[in-house]
């Protein structure tokens, strides 16, 4: 017989590492009082956020007054699109970690994104927006599905992405350690990775008896 073809090993990418790192919180987050306006000019915006959080002259409302907020600078390396009025923002002092890693490049901020079409007031958004914005089962899907107007049926913004990275040469891999989920799923025939399903506790050490 003839004797068995030699795999030839794929080359490895020239694209450096990245990973990211999806954290659903399943119990709701106040992200204004994670991200706060800090310095802001012409309109005082911190001032503004404490007044539509609840700040009076007999009550001290939800809002973080800047002595409880950790500054991070707009600057060169982490410029806001679209500009806007505020040159720097607060983390809340209890996430170090988050400022220390945006200070550092390896952290950025989106903010102002969601699952509505275009503006709708209480009027009329029942009727504007494709979406139940005040479901929080339905909510839950979205945000893992980002596709307002269905045209991924059964995929998630993850496994998309994946899709498309796999597509342009750049090894791809998808990983849960919360079951099959939404949000890893790519379309299918695009070649995008499976995703892997791992126990929450990590990989197991391999042959460790």
């Amino acid at each position: 017989g003839k004797d068995r073809a030699t795999a030839t090993a794929p080359s490895d990418s020239e694209e450096p590492y990245k990973a990211i790192v999806y954290f659903y919180l399943g119990g709701g987050l106040d992200s204004y009082n994670m991200l706060a306006p800090y310095n802001c000019a012409p309109i005082d915006v911190h001032q503004r956020y404490m007044e539509v959080r609840g700040e009076s002259a007999i009550a001290t409302g939800v809002g973080l007054p800047k002595s409880r907020l950790i500054e991070v600078n707009i600057t060169e390396s982490h410029p806001a699109q679209p500009p806007q009025p505020c040159s720097s923002f607060g983390i809340h002092e209890s996430l170090p970690k988050l400022a220390e890693l945006y200070k550092s490049g390896q952290l950025n901020f989106f903010v102002n994104a969601g699952l509505m079409a275009k503006p709708v007031d209480t009027a009329n958004y029942s009727g504007e927006t494709p979406v139940q914005l005040f479901a929080h089962n339905a909510m839950t899907l979205e945000a893992k599905r980002e596709d307002l107007a269905d045209e991924f049926s059964g995929t998630g913004v993850g496994g998309r992405m994946a899709d498309i990275l796999t597509q342009k040469g750049i090894p791809t891999n998808l990983f849960s350690i919360d079951g099959q989920q939404v949000l890893l799923s790519g379309q299918p025939g695009q070649g995008g990775p499976t995703q892997f399903t791992l126990s929450s506790q990590g990989v197991s050490s391999f042959n460790a008896n």
